[in-house]
């Protein structure tokens, strides 16, 4: 991690040495430890950020807009 972040995970912010005295390595135990720290959610937890995409698109105006008028021209009207 030193190398790719540049950041010694040994260094002490206060300018001493880290010293590792534990390592957690059960699943079970690393899973208990983050879920009382409110780090890992269970699948059912996780809410959608969003609704599926065509619920965002803006509904079709009602009255319609100054382009559409183009449509209605004919050649008669562009040659003047």
């Amino acid at each position: 991690m030193a190398r790719a972040f540049q950041v010694d995970l040994l260094t002490c912010a206060g300018g001493g040495r880290v010293e590792v005295i534990a390592a957690v390595q059960d699943p079970a135990e690393i899973r208990r430890f983050l879920v009382h720290l409110k780090l890992l959610r269970e699948p059912g937890e996780i809410v959608a950020i969003r609704g599926p995409p065509e619920d965002s698109d803006p509904p079709p105006p009602d009255e319609p807009d100054e382009w559409d008028a183009l449509d209605e021209l004919t050649e008669d009207d562009w040659a003047a």
